[in-house]
């Protein structure tokens, strides 16, 4: 597990394990660049060895997993859209050297943001899509040139599924935990709302999913003393060899897809 590493070195490491006979699951973003993402799909191909990204929003959130059950089972209908907002705490002081320079994390988008891309693929159903707008700024912290504390991006899956995500380290100290990371799912016949980590005003809450379908009082679902089998999945994919944790393909496509919204962030913000 590659998790302290400095992003930028991640693929290195990667590279000593995964030759050495080992499989490699690394924090988010687990490459930084394009180019690193077709050097860890060359390792993948020369080793046969796994190379997953944690994607700790979904993989560590019992409530992703009930919602994933209830889009599947046709709850909600046909899933239409797709809508994240992850504000994050900077805990700026808390921050290493490498936190402030942009070829060192990535950006955000491909930082933080890649969450959700392994969500829309998730949720949407899709096997890809395409980024029609992306953009990140640096608003209120001019003293890290480099910091980016705000980035958003809209998608249209390969299924039609709209998509959209905005990022940013804004939120409030006092609230108490990392961020009000709030997922919303809409299908053609009802939406269901996640908030993992905390429901606002309702005191050590977190884990709640609200589902609202035509012709059905509103539900709120408790989460939190639910199971994820990420983790043991995770663990059998490595001893079995088997993909039910999450696909390698479905892993790189995320990346992939962080990586370009990314890119174009970063090209739109140059002009």
């Amino acid at each position: 597990v590659a998790s302290a590493i400095v992003p930028v070195q991640r693929i290195d490491i990667a590279k000593r394990v995964m030759e050495s006979g080992r499989d490699f699951f690394a924090d988010k973003p687990a490459v930084v660049s394009l180019g690193q993402l077709d050097a860890a799909k060359e390792l993948v191909r020369k080793t046969g060895k796994k190379y997953i990204p944690y994607f700790g929003e979904r993989f560590e959130n019992a409530s992703c997993t009930v919602a994933e059950n209830l889009v599947k089972s046709g709850a909600i209908g046909k899933v239409v859209c797709i809508n994240i907002l992850a504000p994050h705490n900077l805990n700026i002081k808390g921050r290493p050297d490498w936190f402030f320079e942009k070829d060192k994390f990535g950006g955000i988008i491909a930082d933080i943001g890649a969450h959700q891309f392994d969500i829309f693929l998730t949720y949407s159903g899709a096997s890809s899509g395409t980024v029609k707008y992306a953009r990140v700024e640096n608003f209120s912290h001019k003293e890290y040139p480099q910091l980016e504390d705000f980035g958003e991006a809209v998608l249209v899956m390969d299924n039609l599924v709209s998509c959209s995500l905005r990022v940013d380290w804004f939120s409030p100290e006092k609230l108490g935990t990392w961020g009000d990371s709030r997922i919303f799912i809409v299908g053609d016949k009802g939406y269901i709302e996640l908030r993992n980590n905390i429901d606002l005003c309702k005191p050590n809450s977190k884990q709640s999913l609200y589902l609202c379908v035509s012709g059905k009082a509103p539900k709120l679902m408790d989460c939190s003393k639910e199971k994820n089998p990420f983790f043991d999945n995770l663990v059998g994919d490595v001893l079995n060899r088997t993909e039910n944790a999450i696909t390698q393909k479905a892993a790189f496509k995320a990346m992939e897809l962080a990586l370009k919204a990314q890119k174009l962030a970063d090209e739109t913000r140059q002009k």
